[in-house]
């Protein structure tokens, strides 16, 4: 009586993977499908490096300081968790 419900336990485990692996392939299939058809319709347009504004790199300046200010309140807020 065990021998059999473990092997109607295996088929039925087998039958359940075998279930997950083609609906995750079907999946992987369409979005390989759904990718070809939006970038028939839609594609990128390439962009011209030329085109850059000067404001460029005041907007990296200020980002520059903004990310030493994450990071400053990032370690206060990490100190005074190890205090308590």
């Amino acid at each position: 009586m065990e021998n059999n419900l473990v092997v109607e336990a295996f088929k039925f485990m087998i039958l359940g993977m075998t279930i997950v692996y083609l609906l995750l392939s079907l999946m992987v299939f369409l979005m390989g499908v759904q990718h070809k058809i939006v970038e028939k319709y839609f594609p990128d347009k390439p962009q011209d490096s030329s085109n850059t504004t000067p404001n460029a790199a005041a907007s990296t300046q200020s980002s520059s300081s903004e990310d030493n200010a994450v990071v400053a309140a990032i370690v206060a807020a990490v100190s005074k968790y190890r205090k308590n």
